[in-house]
């Protein structure tokens, strides 16, 4: 549909920024950068576009790449509602994570949880760091609030449970 839309309207940033969600979903990388800089070159001021071009560059393996476009997104997105935030900082955490900078995991999935406080995957995001840095009491922590926050969530429950052994509870 994407493709129907920008044959008769080529300077539609949005389609450019659809296609590349989608070229990207199926792991078309190559694709998915063309379209996503596209819609940047259409649009330099959306932010979504940089996190979409990060996610991009997170799942073909060039950290650097990541880290610049999101926090180019994270810089354009600071007047925006907390939702796009929130996946900016969920996105940093993970590039992140590939680099190996533990510092830069805690700090998103802190900012992540500051806006919002009912996230509870950034919860267990945070809790997953806590566990590999053997941090297994903040690990506890944020699994009580992943719990609480979504009470159906087995994953959690077997967290909670595979913590509380380690911890000789």
């Amino acid at each position: 549909l994407s493709s129907l839309v920008l044959e008769e309207d080529p300077t539609n940033a949005s389609m450019f920024h659809a296609r590349a969600r989608a070229h990207t979903s199926l792991g078309e990388f190559s694709s998915g950068r063309e379209d996503i800089d596209r819609a940047i070159a259409l649009d330099p001021d959306n932010p979504e576009y940089f996190l979409q071009r990060g996610v991009n560059e997170y799942y073909s393996k060039r950290p650097s790449a990541a880290l610049e476009d999101l926090r180019k997104a994270e810089t354009l997105a600071k007047a925006k509602p907390k939702e796009i935030r929130l996946l900016i900082c969920s996105t940093l955490g993970l590039v992140y994570s590939q680099i190996g900078s533990l510092d830069g995991v805690r700090e998103s999935f802190d900012k992540a949880i500051e806006l919002n406080e009912i996230c509870a995957g950034a919860y267990y995001n945070r809790l997953v760091l806590n566990y590999m840095v053997g941090d297994l009491e903040g690990a506890i922590d944020d699994v009580k609030m992943v719990t609480g926050l979504s009470p159906n969530d087995s994953n959690a429950h077997t967290s909670y449970g595979y913590l509380l052994v380690l911890l000789g509870k």
